[in-house]
């Protein structure tokens, strides 16, 4: 599921390495639902000849960033899908992983 989303939103080829987080997104500050979502959050590695990302059917554009430069960019990010703690907490992920999935 991660490796097919991602090359579709992103152009990317990444393999998966771990599920991080599970989030009940009615319990956080998502916008309002009909549907009733689990969000999975997964840990995935890029591969080399990959890592020039373009846009998708589901995406207006794609790019990396690090993380001092999220709050300069805020107002253009999709935060219904990630919230910014989400953003914040996935960079936590990378420069210290931790040893078990969270979970709600």
């Amino acid at each position: 599921m991660a490796t097919k989303e991602t090359k579709e939103e992103a152009g990317l080829t990444v393999t998966p390495k771990r599920l991080i987080k599970v989030v009940d997104k009615a319990k956080h500050e998502y916008p309002k639902s009909l549907e009733y979502v689990y969000k999975f959050f997964i840990y995935c590695v890029c591969e080399a000849e990959s890592v020039a990302p373009f846009s998708g059917l589901e995406t207006s554009a794609v790019a990396f960033y690090k993380r001092d430069e999220i709050s300069s960019i805020e107002a253009t990010l999709s935060v219904e899908r990630n919230t910014l703690a989400d953003i914040y907490e996935a960079f936590d992920y990378f420069e210290k992983p931790w040893s078990h999935t969270k979970f709600d």
